[in-house]
C-alpha cells in the first residue's frame, strides 16, 4: 500500500486474517478509502447490472486496491470490465487464493494493474508469501508461492514442511507442505484410496492437461469410508470432461484409482466455509445429489 491509494473495502472480516493483511495495513498507511453499502454486502447473488453498476462506481472513484475474498469474485469483477471494455489501468486486485493463470491476459490487455495473491495463515496473522501476476508475467507456475516475507518473522521448509518462527519465539508448522523454490506440493494428512495417498494437486494438473481449467473452481474429494474419489465444481460444462479425467487418473494411478463421478454444484458457494470448499459440506451435497439419488452419473 502507498497513501496515495484509493482503497475499496468490500468485505474485509469474511476470513480471519483478512484484517491483518488488507483492512489496518490499507487503514494506516492510505488516506482515501471507499465501501459501496449496497454494493458489498451479497456479492454471491449479484445479478449482471449490479456488477455492472458496482464496477462503474469503481471507475469513477478510481479505485486502486480492493480485496477479493475468494477467486469467482475476481472471475466476475474481471469479466464485468471485458464485458463493458472498461480498463482500470492502476487497480491493484489482492486475493487470499491460488492465483489463475486466465488472469494474465487481463493485465496484459491493461484493463487491470494486476493481482497479488496474500498466502498465509491465521496462527501467524499475516501474510508470509506474496506472488503477483501483471503485463510482464510470462512462464507462470500458479503453484509458485513466491519470496517470503521476513521482516516479521522466519520462514523456513524443513523436510518439505512449511515452518514458521514468530518474534515471541515460537514455531509454527503450518500444514503446508513445498518443494524447493517455494512451490505448493500438499497439505498435511493426505486420504487414500487403496492405500494410496490422493494429492489434489496432482489431479487439478491432470486436468490442466485436458484443457485450461480455473482450479479454485474445482473441488477434490477424497471419501475414504467408500473408497471413492469425486470432483465437484462451480461450471456446468465441466461434468463432460468426465471420461477424460478417468482416463488420466486411471493411467497416473495405475489402475488402483478410478474418478467416480464430476458433479457440478449449482450453488457453488453454499459449499463454502470462509473463502472455500469445505470437505464436509461436499460430502453433504455428494450425498445428498448423488447418492440419495440412486448415483445417477448423468446428474446436472
Amino acid at each position: 500500500f502507498v497513501e496515495e491509494d484509493r482503497v475499496l473495502h468490500l468485505n474485509s472480516f469474511n476470513h480471519g486474517s483478512s484484517p491483518t493483511v488488507f483492512l489496518l495495513p490499507s487503514l494506516k498507511v492510505c488516506k482515501r478509502h471507499y465501501s459501496y453499502q449496497t454494493y458489498s454486502v451479497d456479492l454471491e447473488s449479484f445479478e449482471r447490472h449490479q456488477w455492472n453498476r458496482m464496477v462503474e462506481l469503481m471507475k469513477k472513484d478510481g479505485i486502486t486496491k480492493t480485496l477479493c475474498y475468494a477467486n469467482h469474485i475476481t472471475d466476475k469483477l474481471l469479466t464485468t470490465l471485458e464485458d463493458n471494455d472498461w480498463y482500470m489501468p492502476d487497480l491493484t486486485l489482492m486475493v487470499l487464493g491460488f492465483l489463475n493463470p486466465q488472469w494474465i491476459r487481463y493485465a496484459k490487455e491493461g484493463r487491470i494493474k494486476g493481482v497479488v495473491s496474500i498466502f498465509g495463515c491465521s496462527e501467524v496473522g499475516g501474510p508470509i508469501f506474496l506472488s503477483k501476476i501483471d503485463k510482464d508475467t510470462e512462464d507462470f507456475n500458479p503453484l509458485y508461492l513466491g519470496q517470503p516475507i521476513e521482516n516479521v518473522f522466519k520462514t523456513e521448509v524443513i523436510d518439505t514442511k512449511l515452518t514458521i518462527t514468530l518474534p515471541s519465539g515460537k514455531v509454527v508448522e503450518t500444514g503446508d507442505h513445498l518443494t524447493e523454490g517455494y512451490v505448493f506440493k500438499s497439505k498435511d494428512k493426505l486420504k487414500r484410496i487403496n492405500d494410496i495417498e490422493i494429492n489434489p494437486i496432482d489431479i487439478l494438473d491432470m486436468y490442466c492437461k485436458i484443457r485450461p481449467i480455473n482450479r479454485n473452481n474445482v473441488a477434490v474429494v477424497v471419501d475414504e469410508p467408500r473408497q471413492k474419489l469425486y470432483l465437484v465444481v462451480a461450471e456446468l460444462e465441466m461434468i463432460k470432461d468426465v471420461d477424460d479425467l478417468k482416463i488420466e487418473i486411471k493411467k497416473f494411478y495405475k489402475g488402483k484409482v478410478d474418478l467416480e463421478i464430476i458433479l457440478h454444484a449449482e450453488k457453488w458457494t453454499e459449499t463454502f466455509i470462509s473463502i472455500k470448499p469445505d470437505q464436509q459440506r461436499l460430502m453433504d451435497f455428494i450425498d445428498e445429489f448423488y447418492y440419495a439419488k440412486g448415483g445417477n452419473r448423468l446428474l446436472y
